[in-house]
């Protein structure tokens, strides 16, 4: 029986490392920061190229978490970093911009070789930062496929630039599980990276990304590789659906006790309300019987001392003759 190859999508720690963490790739990462990022760049420069070796070692301690970060550098020295985020993780917001800082750090103090070393201070080498974040889950509640941020003032609105008008760090925010609502780069992007495959209308860089996953020319130790990693996500899924589970177990059983405190605390509220309304109808009620009948006895007093009969006072206030009787 012959054993068939698993198939593995773009969406593999290993396999997209492969992909845009090598330099000989470096069309197809123009090209998808072009059309992710708005990013025009004629050269890129991988930091740290993919080696299989190197990743191993320096990887594999790390599979538990699921961001791959993928750094480069454009000719204008701008820093890029590119993350894939498979799942949703806490605290992701505050991790990212850790990252960006410490990618907008790595370059403190770098001499520039074209300039005179006299005429330079350590913060020209600092560079503005690019960070382009693809998300496997939905970050954002609107149908915004890619969105970018940038640091801009509260009133005015005007950008936060560097001396050469470069912004300093721009976000960009590439969400998989939303559909563009026209055929475009993005949507055959999101295709690619979901399933391997994109119609024969996608450019050429994105034609040969899907051409490198099909071959999936991955040795025996990638392969291995590859394993891990699944099992690594397929666990922080697994953490992630139980902690959720739990905290929705524990949301119902603290509502319903919240729940039953706080209705008894309004039924009680509510009961006193209700009970000084009823009194007051009541009391009102009583109180204008009573002086109904104080009238009436007022009346037939009236009536008895200026002589008039039992009978005319009967027609006169509709009371019985026992009841004027009992008033008199």
């Amino acid at each position: 029986m012959v054993q068939t190859k698993k198939e593995v999508t773009p969406l593999n720690d290993v396999l997209f490392k492969k992909t845009f963490g090598t330099q000989a790739n470096s069309h197809i990462i123009i090209g998808f920061l072009k059309d992710i990022g708005g990013i025009n760049a004629e050269t890129v420069k991988v930091i740290d190229p993919y080696n299989v070796d190197t990743y191993s070692k320096n990887r594999i301690n790390q599979l538990n978490y699921t961001e791959v970060d993928i750094a480069a550098t454009l000719a204008n020295n701008r820093q890029i970093t590119i993350e894939l985020q498979v799942t949703s993780q806490s605290y992701f917001n505050r991790r990212l911009f850790y990252y960006i800082a410490e990618r907008y750090r790595s370059t403190y103090g770098k001499v520039d070789q074209a300039k005179p070393a006299a005429h330079q201070s350590k913060y020209d080498s600092l560079e503005p930062v690019h960070s382009i974040n693809i998300m496997n889950h939905q970050l954002f509640d609107d149908e915004c496929v890619v969105e970018d941020f940038v640091f801009r003032g509260r009133n005015s609105n005007r950008k936060f630039v560097d001396e050469t008008g470069e912004e300093i760090v721009v976000i960009t925010f590439f969400e998989l599980v939303k559909q563009p609502k026209t055929l475009t780069n993005i949507k055959h992007w999101i295709d690619f990276f979901l399933t391997g495959k994109v119609g024969p209308e996608a450019p050429s860089y994105i034609q040969d990304a899907c051409e490198q996953v099909r071959r999936q020319n991955l040795t025996k130790e990638e392969r291995k590789l590859v394993d891990l990693a699944e099992k690594a996500q397929e666990t922080q899924k697994w953490l992630l659906l139980n902690s959720r589970k739990k905290g929705l177990e524990q949301g119902l059983e603290q509502g319903l006790e919240q729940g039953l405190e706080q209705g008894l605390e309004q039924g009680l509220e509510q009961g006193l309300e209700q009970g000084l309304e009823q009194g007051l109808e009541q009391g009102i009620e009583q109180g204008l019987k009573q002086g109904l009948e104080q009238g009436k006895w007022k009346t037939v007093r009236d009536f008895k001392r200026i002589g008039v009969s039992t009978e005319q006072i009967m027609k006169a206030t509709g009371l019985s003759r026992e009841q004027i009787e009992k008033l008199t």
